[in-house]
């Protein structure tokens, strides 16, 4: 710039003066605005109708790649893809591989039905509340896992299930080892929650069919997700604005989650 008798402080005026010209002519705005600012697809985004059986296998299979968010939500989004609905392949599924293990290791809601939800909720919209209910309260008292992946799987067949009664990862994975004898770490452990994952995307491409369809009709009504009289006892006093209390939320079974065990004898 010296050989032209340019400081440095002139081109950069220079250089400013010719940016705020462009930029209120609007001649280069597309150069300098980040594609974040561009306006992004309106939910609800487009379904298509999808096969369980492949999209629980690709779960399966997802589940060691990313973790069981990841298995999920990967495996619907990318079915998605290549069904060729729209706006689809500009959402990035790595977005789910920090709810693995309830939520990077910390054990909170499991993350099978996190990733599921979250489509759920991008396809749906106003409807989605219904049909995450519906596969919340599923998963509660689903015996886990299925053997609809035992043909495809890593290490174990035909492996003991057992019932979580609560969405958390700590007490759906905790149960099952302990119940079983399995390690967390251990490769059983693994594939049980692997098949887990193909469980819960088979079921949640069953409900998001039936409900294209228009043929999804929900058969359990919160807190009603068990016969027993668990939750009656609990929520008539704690749960609701109109109870006694309304000093508490949630749709899970308040003794039977390892929570409030010390109060099944408590009166109402």
């Amino acid at each position: 710039m010296s050989e032209k008798g340019l400081s440095r402080r002139d081109f950069l005026v220079s250089a400013g003066t010719y940016t705020a010209s462009a930029l209120a002519s609007g001649g280069v705005i597309g150069a300098f605005t980040p594609a974040a600012a561009m306006a992004a697809p309106a939910l609800p985004w487009p379904y298509a109708a999808l096969d369980p059986q492949t999209v629980g296998e690709a779960a399966y299979n997802n589940y060691y790649v990313g973790g069981c968010m990841y298995a999920v939500g990967a495996s619907i989004v990318n079915a998605l893809v290549t069904a060729g609905a729209a706006n689809w392949d500009t959402f990035n599924p790595d977005f789910f591989k920090m709810g693995g293990g309830g939520i990077s290791g910390w054990g909170t809601v499991c993350g099978s039905p996190n990733g599921a939800c979250a489509v759920i909720q991008m396809i749906a919209g106003s409807s989605a509340a219904a049909i995450i209910n519906e596969l919340m309260g599923w998963y509660c008292n689903e015996p886990f896992p299925s053997t609809k992946f035992d043909a495809i799987a890593k290490y174990a067949v035909n492996q003991p299930t057992t019932v979580a009664k609560s969405p958390l990862c700590h007490q759906s994975s905790g149960i099952w080892a302990y119940t079983t004898g399995n390690r967390i770490g251990s490769n059983n452990r693994k594939d049980r929650c692997a098949k887990l994952a193909g469980d819960v995307a088979y079921k949640t491409v069953e409900m998001l069919n039936a409900w294209q369809a228009g043929t999804f009709a929900p058969t359990l009504a919160a807190p009603d997700y068990q016969s027993d009289t668990n939750f009656e006892r609990c929520f008539t006093c704690h749960v609701g604005a109109d109870t006694k209390y309304d000093n508490a939320q949630g749709k899970m079974n308040c003794l039977t989650n390892g929570c409030h065990s010390d109060k099944t004898t408590h009166h109402l």
